[in-house]
């Protein structure tokens, strides 16, 4: 019980300091001879790995916990959000996506919440998904960021 307490806590910090860093989507400013940079939006990239060593080291699926929550706090409409699930090959993948309606929302939620763990792990083929979609989308007045959510292990 206070493992989990402990889990969510910890999980909470991390999204928090994920997205404080990246909350001010305004102008960036800067000496006035540095040319600055407006940004209209966030574009967030999950990468997530589902292979099936997760299934012993985030038994408690916090990693999916992880892309609700950045769903939860981030659901205006300045805020893309994509993902990609990995093994030895792509589970899944979700382009950029406005998530400011809760249908679209809930859509991703429940894509997510199927992930099945199983197979090898490949994160290189999993960050280059990543990369390629984020770059699908590119827009200069958006900035783009990847997550990568993995146990670490070349299972």
């Amino acid at each position: 019980m206070i493992l989990i307490k402990f889990k969510k806590a910890w999980l909470t910090l991390l999204v928090v300091s994920i997205l404080l860093p990246n909350w001010d989507t305004g102008s960036v400013h800067a000496d006035s001879s540095v040319k600055t940079q407006a940004y209209e939006g966030l574009d967030a990239m999950f990468v997530l790995d589902v292979s099936y060593s997760m299934n012993e080291t985030d038994k408690d699926r916090i990693a999916e916990e992880v892309i609700h929550m950045f769903m939860d706090m981030s659901s205006g409409p300045k805020t893309r959000l994509g993902f990609v699930a990995y093994n030895d090959k792509i589970t899944s993948s979700v382009p950029l996506m406005d998530i400011s309606s809760s249908g679209a929302r809930n859509n991703l939620r429940s894509r997510v919440d199927g992930l099945k763990r199983s197979g090898y792990t490949d994160l290189g083929l999993g960050l280059r998904r990543g990369a390629s979609l984020l770059e699908q989308s590119k827009t200069d007045q958006r900035k783009p960021f990847m997550i990568l959510l993995s146990d670490g292990r070349q299972t």
